[in-house]
């Protein structure tokens, strides 16, 4: 199988040829998100933008041979996306009961240490009273 030979079937519209590139690379195109995210979710979604943005944006491609290249480009870099948006949203959306005071993971929670600081001080200052609900 040519990759040249696809590569420009599919600049010629041939869905068919672009499903043949989908398969011959989404593997390599995951790996590359993948390896950013280290989240299999995060790394399915960036390979499938990848794909989207490469098909939308086929015609921009210079050397049909470097389309592995292209798209593993395209993947880490949308990888580096998602990481953004959720970044942001952890930010703009961080849980209340957690405080200002806590550096939070990028999952959004304290980190362990810090909270187990702030436990042991507010156990001191309850004088180790347990509460009943």
């Amino acid at each position: 199988m040519d990759l040249l030979k696809i590569v420009r079937r599919s600049l010629k519209g041939e869905k068919k040829a672009f499903q043949v590139l989908f398969e011959l690379f989404y593997k390599e195109a995951y790996h590359s998100a993948y390896l950013i995210t280290r989240n299999r979710e995060q790394a399915e979604d960036a390979a499938q933008e990848a794909f989207l943005k490469a098909f939308q944006r086929l015609d921009t491609l210079q050397e049909p041979k470097k389309f592995g290249a292209w798209i593993r480009s395209i993947a880490a870099r949308s990888a580096l996306d998602i990481l953004r948006r959720e970044k942001h949203l952890l930010s703009t959306d961080e849980p209340e009961h957690l405080g200002h005071d806590l550096p939070l993971f990028s999952s959004g929670f304290p980190l362990p240490e810090l909270e187990a600081e702030r436990s042991h001080a507010t156990t001191r200052s309850t004088g180790g009273l347990i509460f009943a609900l």
